[in-house]
């Protein structure tokens, strides 16, 4: 979408950042990267500063955390020469401009045909690892239908009052109420 391109262009320009020791660490956009086996096929991802390198801070307590996105590849708009050129303020204004030439959204027939996929790790201080992959319709979709249903356990008072993360206001559970989602257990990377 349109927002989604135009925070790709921000982001890309501003750098990386993963969590290292507790402490924010800032890195070139898409830096590092590794394979993912995510349950399609394993894909090439680079390291972005989503919110989680904070939310999954706040959930888990893990020091540390590192986002990875496939936005960011070799066929990627996002490549090295594209993140350097992105910190020219002429270069993010032509972007964006091109940006709006483009249609506001995925199409219907779009959202229908593709699908998302999360893939996580966690590993332990002893070598242990725990691996688990997210399945579910378009990203589009399926955040719609997550904030209908969370604004509905809201109104319901179904969250105890004050400041949550999405995890610590609904739970792992919240994933089961979503249609055509799924969580399996899958081999680390």
């Amino acid at each position: 979408s349109r927002g989604t391109a135009t925070t790709g262009i921000a982001m890309a320009s501003e750098g990386g950042c993963l969590r290292r020791d507790d402490v924010l660490v800032p890195t070139a956009f898409g830096v590092p990267s590794r394979m993912v086996p995510f349950p399609s096929r394993a894909r090439r991802a680079g390291a972005v500063p989503w919110g989680d390198l904070v939310t999954a801070r706040h959930s888990t307590g893990i020091p540390n955390i590192t986002v990875y996105s496939t936005l960011v590849g070799r066929r990627s708009p996002l490549t090295t020469l594209g993140q350097r050129l992105l910190r020219y303020e002429m270069v993010r204004d032509v972007a964006a401009r091109l940006v709006r030439r483009r249609p506001p959204g995925p199409s219907a027939a779009t959202r229908a045909a593709t699908f998302v996929e999360v893939w996580g790790e966690v590993r332990d201080g002893a070598g242990g690892v725990r691996a688990a992959a997210l399945t579910g319709p378009n990203a589009y979709d399926l955040t719609a239908e997550a904030v209908l249903r969370a604004v509905g356990r809201l109104l319901d008072r179904a969250v105890t009052p004050g400041a949550h993360t999405p995890a610590t206001a609904f739970g792992h559970a919240f994933l089961d109420d979503l249609e055509d989602v799924h969580v399996t257990p899958v081999a680390g990377a």
